[in-house]
């Protein structure tokens, strides 16, 4: 809405201008003169003349709406439209404030009126950063001394987003110049500006006869700018036809015989006079009533910006609100990155785990593997042992009646005296026999009992093993010939050599 009372206000001024083109064109046709008059018109309608943009680089720039720093929506605005507008006029670019702090003399010329190199305004645009502070008087001396200098009247388009920093006053400055013999005309485009700073900004428009824009975001720059370059165009249009009034006023030097012609065409001027009034007329009511509607743009232009207030004020809370949620959002994904990695590192010791019992499986394997070889060695062990003590029984009955048989000798020995001799060398044998049955025994003894320590040696190892497994898994008794056993040792009792030599050693206590 504030573009559509803008553009009316804009509409109604371009009205008046046209209206008057008209008809001052309309005379012209009726003193004879209308062909050459409307081909100056229609020159005038063509390229405008020279015009200076001066854009606003102070520190404040930085400033934002909606977001966006106040210089990098200007700089997108003229970067977009710049080659477009000097099609139109010859638009030329000064700044102030790109350079230096604090200095109230940082002003340049980039690129003079008439001398566009696209490249040049292009790189300054990219390149210069808002620094310093806002020198309108004197950015507007340097503006006006180029068109000074050339003999031309001054055509400026001012965009700034605050007033004078550097106590000057550009008004009173300006009337000075005007003052000289310097016409002017500035256009003042209010960028983001308050009420109070916009009612000050005003007064370089009013004394010069431009229009003061106010642009409150993007768009409204945007139809700012072209507000002001259309003024400039509807400027050079009066313009020139002001200048070809005065070349008409210089030539018209009536003969008596043109007076006489004019003064035969009076009834008709008369007649184009009223029907001009009467058009004129109708034209004045329908302006009050457009200028009426203007009034009421105004106020309903008034309430818009103030709701436009409000939503900026909201805008800026769900701003708030987004920047809490999109940082609650990067907190959770660093949690959920840090979830990850955790999850990533417990199935890397999860696997770890599934190997060493893998590990730990192969390995008890071999070790039951081991131990039923060990079972098996037991078993056999313990076969022999059986044997051997089958054997010892068969000696210990041989040995029973060896003695039995010596008992009866001794007593055939007493009983007779006669065969005692005989009994005697047959003792003797018989002694010789027992001495070898009883190395035989000792020996066997040795064996067994070497026997035995091995067998307690494969137990121990036995033991051993069972325990180390036990660490590890269960281990199920061993069944053997269809009998559980814990693996206890055996326990064999096997008599020793002083044993069996003292079953030899019998009635007198006197070995054979």
């Amino acid at each position: 809405m504030n573009k559509l009372a803008d553009t009316l206000a804009t509409t109604i001024h371009r009205f008046k201008v046209r209206s008057g083109l008209f008809f001052f064109s309309l005379a012209l046709a009726a003193l004879g003169m209308g062909a050459q008059a409307q081909g100056q018109v229609t020159s005038a309608t063509a390229k405008a003349g020279d015009a200076i943009l001066i854009m606003d680089y102070s520190n404040s720039m930085w400033g934002q709406i909606n977001g966006v720093a106040k210089v990098e929506i200007a700089r997108d605005v003229i970067d977009r439209n710049f080659r477009s507008w000097n099609k139109l006029t010859n638009l030329g670019l000064l700044s102030y404030g790109h350079r230096y702090k604090n200095d109230c003399a940082d002003i340049q010329l980039v690129s003079p009126p008439g001398e566009l190199d696209l490249s040049i305004v292009e790189s300054f645009l990219d390149s210069a950063k808002p620094k310093g502070r806002t020198p309108l008087t004197t950015a507007i001396e340097q503006a006006a001394s180029f068109f000074i200098a050339n003999d031309q009247e001054a055509n400026i388009i001012l965009l700034t987003d605050g007033i004078e920093s550097c106590d000057r006053d550009p008004c009173s400055t300006i009337k000075a110049l005007q003052d000289g013999g310097l016409e002017m005309t500035a256009h003042v485009i209010g960028f983001g500006v308050s009420e109070a700073e916009g009612g000050q900004l005003s007064c370089i428009a009013t004394i010069t006869g431009g229009e003061y824009l106010n642009a409150a975001n993007a768009d409204a720059l945007d139809f700012a700018f072209h507000e002001a370059i259309e003024l400039i165009q509807l400027n050079d249009e009066i313009n020139a036809q002001q200048r070809t009034i005065a070349r008409l006023e210089e030539t018209l030097e009536f003969t008596n015989d043109e007076i006489f012609d004019l003064a035969s065409r009076e009834e008709q001027l008369a007649a184009i006079n009223d029907s001009t009034e009467a058009k004129a007329d109708r034209l004045r009511v329908a302006l009050r009533d457009t200028e009426h509607r203007h009034s009421q743009l105004q106020l309903l232009k008034q309430k818009l910006q103030n709701q436009n207030s409000d939503m900026l004020g909201q805008n800026a809370e769900l701003r708030s609100e987004i920047l809490q949620m999109h940082e609650l959002q990067n907190a959770t994904s660093d949690e959920l990155r840090i979830t990850e990695s955790n999850l990533r590192s417990t199935q890397d010791t999860l696997d770890s785990t599934r190997n060493s019992l893998i590990r730990n499986e192969d390995a008890l394997l071999t070790t039951q593997t081991e131990l039923r070889g060990t079972l098996d060695e037991l078993q056999r062990t313990r076969e022999r042992l059986a044997s051997t003590t089958n054997e010892q029984e068969r000696l210990w009955a041989l040995t029973n009646r060896l003695r039995e048989d010596l008992d009866q000798a001794q007593k055939q020995l007493t009983a007779s005296t006669a065969t005692n001799i005989e009994l005697g060398l047959q003792n003797r044998g018989l002694a010789g026999q027992v001495d070898v049955l009883q190395k035989a025994i000792e020996t066997m003894l040795t064996s067994i009992s070497v026997g035995n320590e091995a067998l307690m040696s494969a137990f121990s190892k036995g033991y051993q093993a069972t325990e180390t497994i036990s660490g590890r898994t269960a281990i199920q008794p061993v069944t053997i010939d269809g009998t559980s056993s814990s693996l206890a040792p055996l326990a064999t009792t096997i008599p020793s050599s002083s044993t069996v030599n003292s079953a030899l050693e019998s009635g007198d206590g006197t070995r054979r």
